[in-house]
């Protein structure tokens, strides 16, 4: 929220509606955040127009414009550490046998 108020406070003077809530979007996506950075951004944005339309500083229709603003696509996969191909059929191999306990344990991984 910090973020957000410096921001609009560095900008002219601007009423608080979607085309701002639009222009902060784009400012945060030009920083080279991550898209769940930014749109957890512009979640507390949207709170904010939700509580002040509630608390009658803000019209309903403004915040419902604010509320449309859509988020930050997110893109490909996210990191982390995969399982390369021969240690996914080591783990197989390793689950596979007989009895339930290797039945379950092959549909786990199969699942996962």
């Amino acid at each position: 929220m910090e973020q957000f108020i410096d921001w609009y406070c560095s900008e002219p003077r601007l009423a608080l509606n979607r085309t701002v809530v639009l222009r902060f979007r784009l400012h945060l996506e030009s920083l080279g955040l991550a898209a769940g950075t930014v749109n957890q951004r512009l979640a507390a944005v949207r709170r904010l127009a939700y509580e002040a339309a509630d608390s009658g500083l803000l019209s309903p229709e403004l915040a419902a414009g604010i509320r449309r603003v859509k988020g930050a696509k997110q893109l490909g996969a996210r990191t982390g550490n995969w399982l390369t191909q021969d240690q996914a059929r080591l783990l197989l191999e390793k689950a596979d046998g007989d009895g339930l306990r290797s039945a379950r344990d092959v549909a786990m991984i199969l699942c996962w």
